[in-house]
């Protein structure tokens, strides 16, 4: 999927995942929290594809695109260390070893320790940064789950086991709109969690566990919907 449609899609997920906790009842502290791991998510979204900066190298055209592809040259370097150092095999490619659990779960670490040292040593360190590396990991994981609609798909689960998981949504097709489609059936949903706990009175919280069910069945049928390619006319 393109960039654009991750972030779409990893903060649609969110926004349903955090709605039990929009009540009446909202503290500053729970909204701060969320904020912290809202920031994350959005950053983590583009997580797994460090890859593709890493492998053409520094981008001298923007800023924004310096910083990042230098982050991302640093985040792999140490990911690739310390899958050297567990005796595993680093494949730097797209949509290789950064594109599955594991690799996000390692760039989570290398991220929260480097960033976690120049927070300490700028007294900016708090414990709300473990929300935003929260929010890192699952974006990268929303990531994944994206890139398993696509039609060239991922094994999410190497180096463990080898399955591949694919689906019929074509990146370079302009006129699929099925990831801008299912990011606004979870907001919907959100919607409406959020306005029936205002008109009952639901305590915040009360709804965690049913809407995370919600949430796994609505990626299970997407990634069931994704098999069907678009074959939309122009």
């Amino acid at each position: 999927m393109r960039g654009d449609d991750h972030v779409v899609l990893s903060m649609a997920t969110a926004f349903l995942c955090l709605s039990p906790w929009v009540t009446v009842d909202l503290t500053a502290d729970c909204l701060w929290c969320g904020v912290c791991f809202l920031t994350g998510l959005f950053f983590g979204s583009h997580l797994p594809d460090m890859d593709v900066a890493a492998t053409e190298g520094l981008n001298v055209r923007s800023c924004s695109g310096f910083l990042f592809s230098a982050a991302s040259l640093a985040v792999i370097c140490m990911v690739r260390l310390l899958y050297q150092v567990a005796g595993c095999r680093f494949d730097g490619r797209h949509r290789k070893s950064l594109h599955t659990v594991c690799g996000v779960y390692v760039a989570t670490i290398v991220i929260a320790i480097l960033t976690g040292i120049l927070f300490e040593d700028a007294g900016w360190w708090s414990y709300n940064v473990f929300y935003v590396y929260a929010g890192i990991f699952c974006g990268g994981l929303l990531h994944l789950a994206g890139d398993c609609c696509t039609i060239t798909g991922l094994r999410p689960f190497l180096p463990v086991f080898s399955l591949h998981l694919s689906g019929g949504i074509n990146t370079g097709n302009y006129r699929d709109h099925r990831p801008v489609r299912y990011a606004q059936c979870l907001v919907c949903m959100a919607a409406g969690v959020i306005a029936g706990q205002y008109v009952y009175h639901i305590p915040a919280g009360r709804l965690l566990f049913p809407v995370l069910g919600i949430v796994v069945l609505l990626w299970v049928v997407f990634y069931v919907i994704s098999q069907y390619p678009c074959y939309r006319k122009p």
